[in-house]
C-alpha cells in the first residue's frame, strides 16, 4: 500500500500509523512512502524518509545495536549506521514461514576496517546475519555459524605488491536473503551466493535489521520485506518452426495470504532468438498476481540452415520491483526446422559473346522427406523471376544474361526462402569472348604506273550473333614490296551501316611489279602496345594486290585554243619514265580571221618530276603587242595519262623563265584595275577581260614554278 503524503505530520489510518517527512526532491513535489504499524504489516518497506532517529523509532523501529561506540543518524533517505549500531524492525505477522529480506547499503566510513558490512534476518528459531567484508569476502552466519561464504567483496584495503587500493569505498550494494520451501539463499547484487537447506520448520519470519560492523560505517538506502513472488512462463503455440513467432506470456503470484499485487516489469531472455519487447509491464492484474506478454522469434529468416539452431528453447523470464521479491521462470519452446533446398543454375549457352544473351534456368529443389514444391524467387545479381514452372518437390524459373565485356560472369543464383524452407545458392559461369570481325581491304586503281598512288580503303565488319557493334579502334598497313604510305595506320570511322567502319591511306610503289597491301585491325591499348580488335571486337586482317606498270608510258598530245583572234594548235608526244616527264610539241600559231601563220616552233622538254600524277609547264608564243603562253598541264588518272592545254597572256611576266613571287608581284600591283585605268597593265590581264582580278591570281597559282620553255 503506497500514500502520496505532503506534510510532516501523523495520521492514524484504521490500524496503520502512517508517518511522512516532507523532503526536497528534484523535480518532484511529493515522495513516496510505505506504511507501516507497530502491531505488523507484510509486505514490508521503508525508504528512511525520517528527520531523526527518535521519529524513525516512533514508527516502529528499534535501536538494537551493541557497542558503546555506535553511531545512529537519519536524514532525507538515508540511515547511517556505524560502529557495530543496528535498526531493527520486529513487527512482522505471524505465519510468514517463506519471505525475501531486501537491503541496500553502501561501505562509507574508515577506509581500514576489520569486520563488514552487515544485515540480519532472525526467524522465531534462528538468526541469520549476512555480512560483506568478513571472512573470505561474503559469509552467511546462521546463529554465529557460518553456512554460505563466497570470495569476492572486500571493503578493506588491499595491497597488491605496490601500494593499498580500497576495492569498493562509497559504492552502494543489494544484499538479498530468501527464505522458501526451507531453503535459504543469499544474493549479492542479483548473484547467487549459496544456498542453504534449512532443517528446522521454523522458518517463520520474526525480524529484520540493517546494521555496521564493530568499526565500519553503512549507509542504507531502504529495507524491504516481502513474502517470494513466483514467476510462470508459457509460450503458445508450444512448438514452432524457426521462422514462426510465438507469444510468450509471463505470469508473477505473490504467495503470502496477504499479498498484494506484483508490479514492475518482466524482462525475457533465450539463448537465440529475438523478443519484442525484451521486457513488458506486468498488467492482467487480479489479487495476486499479474502477468504480460511479448512476441518471440526463433530466427530472423529468411536464413540459411546453418544459421540457426533447432531443438528446445530455454525461454527465461526474470522479474524485479521494488516492493516484490524477484524471481524468475522458464518455458521449453520446441523449435522446428525448415525444408533443406537444393539449387542448381543452368545457363545456356555457357559461352557467349558481348551482347549476345545466355538463358539462364534456376531449379529450387526440396530434399525433405516430406517436400512441398519451393516458393518465392531467384535473385541472380544480374535480374531476379519468381519461381512458377513447378514439378515434383521442384520449381524453377529464369532469368536472361547479357555477355557485356570479355572475360566472364559469374551467375549467382540466390534463393530467398519461404515459409517452410530455408534459403540456399549456387553459382554458373558464363564465359564471354570478344566479337568476331572480317576486314576487306580495296585500293583504286589497282594498276598505277610509276610515281603514282592509289588509294587503300579497309572497311571492318562485325560478323558475330546478335546485336552488332560498329568496331573502334585503328587499321595498321603494310606491304610486302617496296613503297610508301602516306600513314601507316589510319583511325575507323563508323559508315551509315550499324557494325561497319573503315578508313583509307594512300600507298606509292616505289618499284614495279605486284604489291600485296595489307591491313590489320588493331587498337593501343592503355600502354600504348598494339593489340588485335578493341575491347568488344576480336582483330582481323584483309590483304588485296595492286600492279604497278612497268612500261614507260608515252602518249600523243593535240589540241588547239583561240586567244583574242589568235588560234594555238599543239601536236606532239610526250612520255614518262620513272615519274620524270619530257616529249616534243609543235607549236603554231595562227590568225584566227585570215588563217594567216603568225608563229610556229618545235619545243623540246625533258625532266619534269611528276607530283602526285601530275606536272605544269610553259611554251612561250611572241605575238602580238602583249606575248602568251600554252598552258600544259600532264596527269593521269587510272592508268591513263594525257595533257591539256589553255592559252593566255604570257604567265612568265617577268621572263625570268619560271612563274615566281616577282610575277605575282605585278599581278598584285594591278590587282582590281580596269583598262584605261592608271593602275591597269595589259600584261597583268593574263586572260585579256579587260580587268585583273582573282582569276588571273588563281592562274598564277596554278602555274606556280612552272617552267617556260622558249
Amino acid at each position: 500500500m503506497v500514500f502520496s503524503l505532503r506534510s510532516s505530520r501523523t495520521v492514524l489510518l484504521g490500524s496503520f500509523i502512517v508517518v511522512s517527512v516532507l523532503m526536497s526532491v528534484p523535480l518532484q513535489s511529493e515522495y513516496l512512502v510505505r506504511g507501516s504499524s507497530p502491531s505488523g504489516s507484510f509486505p514490508f518497506r521503508d525508504d528512511f524518509n525520517y528527520s531523526s532517529i527518535s521519529s524513525m523509532v516512533g514508527n516502529g523501529w528499534t535501536q538494537c545495536g551493541q557497542g558503546a561506540s555506535q553511531s545512529y543518524n537519519v536524514s532525507s533517505g538515508l540511515l547511517t549506521l556505524r560502529n557495530g549500531a543496528a535498526m531493527c524492525w520486529n513487527h512482522v505477522p505471524a505465519g510468514v514461514s517463506d519471505w525475501t529480506a531486501i537491503f541496500r547499503g553502501a561501505w562509507a566510513y574508515n577506509q581500514h576496517p576489520t569486520s563488514g558490512v552487515e544485515m540480519v534476518a532472525g526467524t522465531t528459531h534462528h538468526t541469520y546475519k549476512f555480512a560483506a567484508g568478513e571472512g573470505s569476502g561474503l559469509v552467511v552466519y546462521r546463529d554465529n555459524v557460518t553456512i554460505l561464504s563466497r570470495s569476492g567483496w572486500y571493503p578493506y584495503c588491499v595491497v597488491d605488491g605496490r601500494f593499498c587500493y580500497y576495492t569498493d569505498f562509497g559504492a552502494a550494494h543489494v544484499f538479498r536473503l530468501a527464505m522458501q520451501g526451507r531453503a535459504l539463499s543469499a544474493y549479492y547484487d542479483s548473484v547467487l551466493i549459496g544456498t542453504y537447506a534449512e532443517p528446522d520448520a521454523g522458518t517463520d519470519l520474526a525480524m529484520i535489521s540493517p546494521m555496521s560492523g564493530s568499526d565500519i560505517g553503512v549507509v542504507w538506502n531502504y529495507v524491504v520485506a516481502n513474502s517470494p513472488t513466483t514467476t510462470s512462463v508459457s509460450c503458445t503455440p508450444t512448438s514452432v518452426a524457426v521462422n514462426q513467432a510465438a507469444s510468450c506470456t509471463a505470469t508473477v503470484t505473490e504467495g503470502f495470504a496477504g499479498a498484494t499485487t506484483p508490479v514492475g516489469s518482466v524482462t525475457f531472455s533465450t539463448g537465440g532468438g529475438t523478443f519484442t519487447p525484451s521486457s513488458c509491464p506486468l498488467n492482467s492484474l487480479s489479487s495476486t498476481s499479474a502477468s504480460c506478454s511479448v512476441s518471440y522469434l526463433p530466427e530472423n529468416c529468411p536464413c540459411y540452415s546453418w544459421q540457426v539452431s533447432t531443438g528446445v528453447r530455454a525461454i527465461a523470464a526474470t522479474y524485479s520491483d521494488s516492493t516484490h521479491a524477484g524471481s524468475s521462470g522458464a518455458f521449453s519452446l520446441k523449435v522446428t526446422s525448415l525444408d533443406e533446398t537444393n539449387v542448381n543454375v543452368i545457363c545456356s549457352p555457357s559461352s557467349v559473346v558481348v551482347n549476345q544473351v545466355s538463358s539462364c534456368s534456376s531449379t529450387v529443389t526440396d530434399i525433405s522427406s516430406k517436400p512441398p514444391p519451393p516458393t518465392g524467387s531467384i535473385f541472380e545479381g544480374l535480374g531476379s523471376c519468381q519461381l512458377g514452372i513447378k514439378s515434383g518437390s521442384s520449381a524453377s524459373c529464369a532469368v536472361n544474361v547479357t555477355g557485356t565485356q570479355n572475360g566472364s560472369i559469374t551467375v549467382n543464383a540466390l534463393y530467398g526462402g519461404d515459409s517452410s524452407h530455408y534459403k540456399n545458392e549456387n553459382t554458373s559461369e558464363i564465359v564471354v569472348d570478344k566479337r568476331a570481325t572480317s576486314t576487306l581491304m580495296v585500293c583504286s586503281p589497282g594498276t598505277v604506273g610509276g610515281n603514282s598512288n592509289t588509294v587503300c580503303t579497309a572497311t571492318v565488319t562485325d560478323t558475330d550473333v546478335s546485336t552488332l557493334i560498329t568496331p573502334t579502334g585503328s587499321i595498321r598497313f603494310s606491304s610486302n614490296s617496296t613503297g610508301t604510305f602516306n600513314s601507316l595506320n589510319c583511325s575507323l570511322v563508323a559508315t551509315s551501316t550499324t557494325g561497319t567502319a573503315n578508313c583509307s591511306a594512300n600507298y606509292t610503289p616505289s618499284v614495279f611489279g605486284h604489291h600485296l597491301i595489307s591491313g590489320s585491325y588493331e587498337s593501343l591499348d592503355n600502354w600504348r602496345l598494339w593489340e588485335p580488335g578493341d575491347y568488344t571486337h576480336y582483330g582481323s586482317s584483309g590483304s588485296t594486290q595492286i600492279y604497278a606498270d612497268p612500261a614507260d608510258p608515252s602518249f600523243s598530245v593535240g589540241s588547239s585554243a583561240t586567244f583574242q583572234r589568235v588560234t594555238v594548235t599543239i601536236s606532239g608526244t610526250i612520255s614518262i619514265s620513272s615519274g620524270i616527264v619530257s616529249g616534243t610539241i609543235f607549236v603554231t600559231a595562227t590568225n584566227s580571221t585570215t588563217g594567216a601563220v603568225l608563229f610556229s616552233k618545235t619545243f623540246n622538254f625533258s625532266n619534269l618530276h611528276l607530283v602526285s600524277n601530275q606536272t605544269r609547264f610553259l611554251l612561250y608564243i611572241p605575238v602580238g603587242t602583249n606575248p602568251l603562253s600554252a598552258d600544259i598541264t600532264v596527269y593521269g588518272a587510272g592508268g591513263t595519262w594525257s595533257a591539256t592545254m589553255m592559252v593566255t597572256r604570257q604567265l612568265d611576266i617577268a621572263g625570268r623563265g619560271t612563274v615566281d613571287i616577282v610575277d605575282f608581284g605585278i599581278v598584285a600591283s594591278s590587282f582590281n584595275s580596269l583598262v584605261g585605268g592608271s593602275l591597269y597593265k595589259p600584261a597583268a590581264d593574263l586572260t585579256g577581260d579587260g580587268t585583273v582580278n582573282i582569276v588571273d591570281i588563281c592562274l598564277l597559282s596554278a602555274f606556280y614554278n612552272a617552267p617556260e620553255y622558249s
